[in-house]
Parts: structure tokens; C-alpha cells; sequence
């Protein structure tokens, strides 16, 4: 139940791994059905009766096994990337993340471990991990400099740019947090890379703005002159504003924009 929903390749690679007859019972019992693209016989994915009611099922089980969740856990990553379930299996995790049987499982060490192992099969579900609460802010961050190739090509996304945003204004708060700080270089990294592929979002830019104010001026002052009436520039007012940079430099572009 944790891989649900099970795409019709999952499911049939699920049962050639011994678990044939626990499917069918499932499916007999109502516990999970098959719906279909079409609505008759394509392609489809089988899904369960609700996802309370699998969590709850989960939950249950991992309440009289306290002692070796962990390893439930790390075997079913393990069986989710072997049959390309990976995205169920870590939404899943994430819904029950709060489970006081789940609070002693170390993520960092699964998500770390898994991803250097097999770095381009994880990288289909980076999207994921970019904002996983399985990891903290500061895990997340960490991530992102562990291992190159799950990140190749990333800074294209426009969700990427506005998750470096969301950890960059985090970052922005820490007590730590300074130019010399690993957490932040990784950041600036990142932020760099994202503004040189601006589409229609300015959200590199502002997470620039949080952690490197000066390195990005001009790029700012570039996107404002392109695009002088998007509504998303507030969130560069704010943060220029915010960094203590001359209020003066923005008076023509804030002009323009109300």
C-alpha cells in the first residue's frame, strides 16, 4: 500500500517479485482497483479504496514492529525503486512522516544513501525531494550539493527556481548564515545557475537578492527592464528593500509597476 498508486507495470512487476497473491487479495477484498485512461482496457494504474485508509493500514503495522521500522522503511525504497514506484512510495512516506513510529527513521541517511547509489533514477523524483519534509531546510539544502548528476539540468525548472527561493529565504534567517557559510555558497551556486535560465519567473532573482544582495544587482535591474509590469516584481521590491540596498536605484521601475 505504501507504492500506490501502482501504475499497470508496477502492479506487474509487483507480482513477479512474489507478491501475486497479496495483490489479488487486495483487489478482491476492495482494497485497491484498477482505473483506466480510457475507462475500459488502456493503460491505467491501480489505486487505493482512500488514502486515509491505507495510511491507516500502515500505521497500524509499523505500531507493533517499533523496533525495525527503520529497516521496513529502507526495504520498501528499495522495492519501490526496483519497480519505478519511487514518487508513490515517497508521497506516501511523506503523508505519514509525523507517525510517532516514523520519527526514529533516519531520513538522511536513506534519501542520502539511495541517491548516491542511483543518482539518474532518483533524479525523476528531485522535484520531490526539493521539498520533502522528510528532510529539514537545512538537509535539503545539503542535498543539493551531494550529488551532481540528480541535479543535472534542474536549474530549467521553473518549480526548482521557486523551491531555491523558498530555501534561500530560510537560509536568509539562520544564525549562521553569511557568505562563508556552506549552506549558503551552495545557494549562490544554485541561484546562478537559475538566472541564467530566467523564463517568465523572477524567483532566482529574489533569492539572490536574500543571500548575495550585491552579485545580482544588475541582473535585477536587466529583468526590470524587460519586464517592468510583472506582477511578481513586489517580491523583488521587497527583498532589495529588505537587503538595505538604495531605495533610490528602484524609484523609476516602482514608478512603472504601480
Amino acid at each position: 500500500m505504501t507504492l500506490s498508486p501502482l501504475t499497470d507495470t508496477t502492479f506487474t512487476a509487483l507480482a513477479g517479485k512474489g507478491q501475486g497473491r497479496l495483490l489479488d487479495r487486495l483487489a478482491t477484498d476492495g482494497w485497491i482497483e484498477r482505473f483506466s485512461e480510457d475507462g475500459r482496457s488502456g493503460e491505467g494504474a491501480w489505486y487505493t479504496a482512500h488514502d486515509i485508509l491505507a495510511d491507516r493500514v500502515i500505521a497500524s503495522y509499523l505500531s507493533w514492529v517499533p523496533e525495525t521500522v527503520g529497516r521496513f522503511v529502507e526495504e520498501g525504497i528499495e522495492i519501490a525503486y526496483d519497480v519505478d514506484a519511487l514518487r508513490s512510495a515517497l508521497t506516501s512516506l511523506q503523508r505519514l512522516v509525523d507517525q510517532p513510529t516514523l520519527r526514529t527513521c533516519d531520513w538522511h541517511y536513506l534519501i542520502f544513501s539511495a541517491t548516491k547509489l542511483h543518482p539518474k533514477e532518483w533524479s525523476t523524483v528531485r522535484d520531490i525531494l526539493i521539498r520533502t519534509p522528510l528532510l529539514s531546510p537545512d538537509e535539503r539544502i545539503e542535498l543539493l550539493a551531494h550529488e551532481p548528476q540528480l541535479w543535472t539540468g534542474a536549474e530549467r525548472d521553473r518549480q526548482f527556481h521557486n523551491s531555491i527561493s523558498y530555501l534561500a529565504r530560510w537560509q536568509a534567517k539562520q544564525p549562521d548564515h553569511c557568505l562563508q557559510a556552506d549552506n549558503t555558497r551552495t545557494l549562490i551556486g544554485w541561484t546562478r545557475r537559475c538566472i541564467g535560465r530566467l523564463g517568465d519567473t523572477n524567483a532566482p532573482l529574489t533569492a539572490g537578492l536574500l543571500l548575495s544582495p550585491e552579485s545580482v544587482k544588475d541582473e535585477m535591474v536587466e529583468w526590470l527592464r524587460r519586464h517592468p509590469f510583472s506582477f511578481n516584481n513586489w517580491w523583488l521590491f521587497v527583498a532589495w528593500l529588505d537587503a538595505a540596498l538604495p531605495p533610490e536605484d528602484l524609484s523609476l521601475w516602482m514608478w512603472l509597476w504601480l
